[in-house]
């Protein structure tokens, strides 16, 4: 869920991008989250989650695609709060991610390359320690059909502990770190 919601955020952040992209210069965004969830996880417990993305994009061709965000800065830093206990999990992010369409046409089938450096996510007690941890070097290829749905992935290179990336912690996480099962 979560995972899907940072997700989205980028893809959004990328979308943007595109839309306002033709100086060479980096473009920054900041977006700011402050909700709560009624029912985390599929738990029925409330979550207060708040928090701040900041994403710089330089924008380039590769592909046929003049507007495609070739490195992107990531920085996440987001407080997941049980306001029934106070017990909270904050998650942080500190990547740098690089794109490059290697095969095909941004137009038709086509493949990117994405290699993701440094701090992918960690989730840790508010006022406590790790929890877990998704850091190092990532590089995975991406297929799309002409009509930008992914057709394959594939994991080139794994350095470093990725449990983020071999499967969805997120609820598995929190749920207990919050209070919530």
């Amino acid at each position: 869920m979560k995972h899907a919601l940072v997700a989205a955020l980028v893809a959004a952040i990328g979308v943007t991008a595109v839309a306002g992209a033709s100086a060479a210069p980096p473009i920054t965004f900041v977006d700011i989250i402050d909700e709560r969830d009624m029912n985390f996880c599929g738990t029925g417990g409330t979550v207060d989650i708040e928090g701040t993305i900041r994403s710089t994009l330089w924008i380039g061709e590769t592909g046929g695609d003049p507007t495609q965000a070739l490195r992107a800065h990531i920085n996440i830093s987001i407080t997941y709060t049980n306001p029934e206990t106070g017990d909270a999990v904050v998650e942080q992010w500190a990547f740098t991610q690089t794109n490059n369409i290697i095969e095909g046409l941004e137009s038709g089938v086509h493949t990117h390359e994405f290699t993701e450096n440094g701090l992918k996510m960690m989730f840790r007690a508010k006022h406590g320690g790790v929890i877990t941890r998704d850091a190092g070097s990532l590089t995975y290829r991406v297929s799309f059909d002409e009509n930008d749905n992914v057709t394959n992935f594939e994991a080139v290179r794994i350095r470093g502990p990725h449990p983020g990336f071999e499967e969805d912690l997120f609820c598995d996480t929190l749920v207990p770190a919050l209070g919530l099962d």
